[in-house]
């Protein structure tokens, strides 16, 4: 069976989905297709953060990337990490990043040029 999503965030009205090729997919409560976009991740999204403040996308390649929180998807900045990022969230205008090496990272909303 092919595995086609990778990380999904419910964030009312929409089911946000991020799947192993990259593409962030935005779904209303009809399941229909209100937006995709492609994250440019080199590889498969681990875990995605979608709250009013932003869009944030976790990758194996090590890579945290900050978009809009709405569906246009304009991405604001990007932190590379060094290794692959298995979990994030944002709150209060902060992102935390998880590590496979047990490390966590900050950033503050400063850092994010939003």
């Amino acid at each position: 069976m092919e595995r086609i999503s990778s990380a999904i965030q419910y964030t009312e009205p929409y089911l946000w989905v991020a799947g192993y090729d990259g593409l962030v997919k935005c779904f209303n409560q009809d399941m229909k297709i209100m937006n995709k976009f492609d994250t440019g991740h080199s590889a498969p999204i681990l875990d995605m953060s979608n709250t009013l403040g932003a869009t944030v996308t976790a990758c194996k390649d090590g890579v945290v990337k900050v978009f809009s929180p709405n569906l246009s998807a304009v991405q604001w900045n990007s932190f590379s990490l060094g290794n692959s990022a298995s979990c994030v969230d944002y709150r209060g205008g902060v992102v935390m990043a998880g590590c496979c090496d047990s490390s966590v990272t900050f950033w503050k909303n400063t850092d994010l040029s939003i």
